[in-house]
Parts: structure tokens; sequence; C-alpha cells
């Protein structure tokens, strides 16, 4: 889905750094490097307090994801784990729970996305045939 080579990355801040120089580009991209992030936070995360991981993981990726605040796939998917994470927060007794969740609620969204290309891919495929040009529009 992305071409970007997140094994370059082993630090937030420079994903940080490449979404706002433009370094990555595009909504899907600069949605998939916010959870990238996010997967970088949870797994390098150690500490033991629930309360605070479930609230440092969702203000590193909203750092992510307001890094190009114009970009709001990044920032819904967010609000995606967060909801999911209080949703289901009285089932995670913690911090190893919560990481597992915590990921597994970014790779939920990072499916979601890529379930809505494909299909958007098999719509348009269907009614543009003939067409030789399709004009697209950022914003």
């Amino acid at each position: 889905m992305s071409s970007i080579d997140f094994s370059q990355y082993n630090d937030v801040d420079q994903i940080i750094t490449d979404i706002k120089s433009i370094k990555i580009q595009g909504a899907t991209n600069v949605a998939i490097s916010t959870f990238e992030g996010m997967k970088l936070f949870i797994n390098a995360y150690s500490g033991a307090d629930l309360s605070s991981f479930l609230r440092e993981v969702i203000e590193v990726g909203n750092n992510l994801a307001t890094a190009r605040p114009n970009e709001p796939l990044a920032t819904n998917g967010v609000r995606y784990v967060n909801y999911k994470l209080k949703l289901n927060g009285s089932k995670i007794a913690d911090v190893n729970l919560a990481k597992s969740e915590a990921s597994r609620y970014c790779d939920e969204y990072l499916d979601l996305i890529k379930g809505a290309k494909d299909e958007i891919v098999k719509h348009s495929t269907e009614v543009s045939e003939g067409v030789d040009e399709i004009l697209t529009n950022l914003h």
C-alpha cells in the first residue's frame, strides 16, 4: 500500500520531520506513517502505568497526525484507535495487553484504508471503461 521503507525509521521524531518536510506525502502515506510511528512508540514503551501508556500513545498519534494538519485521514485514524481503546478499556488490565490492543487497532485502521482503496479501484474500473483520462483533485 505504501512505497515507504519503514525499516529505516527507529525514531518517531524522524517520521514527524519527514511528514512536515513533505518527504512523506499524500494522505494515505501520512496515515500509514502515523500508525507505523505509533507502533514504534508502542513497541518501545517500557513503562508499567496503564493510564500513562494510554494517554501517551494517543498523544504520539496526535503529534504524528497533525505534523501536516491538512491530512484528516491520519487524524481520524488516531481518533479510531482512541475510541477503540476507550470502548474496550474495561477489558484491558495491564500495559502489555494495552500495547497489543493499540497495535491491533492501528493495523485495523490501516486495513480499513486498504479495503476502501480496493473498493474504489474495483468500482471505478467498472464505471470508467472506455475513458482515456481521469482528472483527480486533492482536497
